[in-house]
């Protein structure tokens, strides 16, 4: 499979540090990480010895940074409540894997890895109106609800409600969090696949066949726009 794979992560930002270090300790050879202001440069390299503090130094700021690896280019940004996301796009398989077990040995609220066509499908709503047409992303506010469950899906235990079996998914209680691994391919998805599983968990998981519904009749822009903000 192309590079048609992304990883989305919601992490403490106390925890920053410690995963790129991670990141960098699993990466053979390298000693050095190298950070980004923006997308496309230009890069600073910063050896392991003093990437804690410079990590520390953006994330006490709520910078957003980026972070080159030998594999990936990682996107980190502020959210709400001292959470930062962590975003990697145009993955390979293998480095998408490589990311998503990184991430099981922290307590993440919440992480996926799935390819491209999945996470459009699962959380991208293109909307025809009068006015045009209106592209959203949809269901990613890990606080009301699950954004999904993907190829691969990390969610927190205490989100547990219920036994917790699937004929779909292999499930692993890590310290910290359920990983959840779809048993088909990264690119074999039915939307259906999760809904044996909606019961497990005290809040629910998202979907977004919910949103095209209240969405039904509705044209005017201003109407649209609070209909989509119940869902973001």
């Amino acid at each position: 499979m192309s590079k048609e794979m992304l990883v989305q992560a919601f992490i403490d930002a106390d925890l920053i540090g410690n995963f790129l270090e991670e990141m960098r300790a699993n990466t053979v050879g390298q000693n050095t990480l190298s950070f980004l202001e923006g997308e496309d440069g230009p890069e600073m390299k910063v050896d392991s010895s003093k990437s804690k503090e410079f990590i520390g130094a953006r994330v006490e700021g709520r910078s957003g940074f980026f972070v080159k690896t030998a594999q990936a280019l990682m996107s980190l940004s502020p959210r709400q409540g001292g959470v930062w996301r962590v975003a990697a796009f145009d993955l390979s398989e293998k480095v998408a894997i490589e990311i998503i077990e990184t991430l099981r040995l922290f307590p993440v609220e919440f992480a996926f890895a799935c390819t491209w066509g999945e996470f459009i499908q699962k959380n991208k709503l293109v909307i025809d109106s009068q006015y045009g047409t209106e592209e959203s992303w949809v269901g990613l506010n890990y606080n009301n609800y699950i954004p999904g469950i993907y190829w691969k899906t990390l969610i927190k235990k205490n989100l547990l409600n219920n036994n917790l079996e699937s004929e779909h998914y292999n499930v692993s209680f890590d310290a910290y969090s359920i990983y959840l691994e779809r048993q088909s391919r990264a690119d074999q998805w039915h939307a259906s696949d999760s809904k044996s599983i909606a019961d497990a968990f005290i809040i629910p998981i998202f979907d977004k066949e919910n949103v095209e519904k209240s969405l039904i009749g509705v044209n005017n822009f201003l109407d649209i726009s609070d209909q989509l903000r119940r869902w973001d």
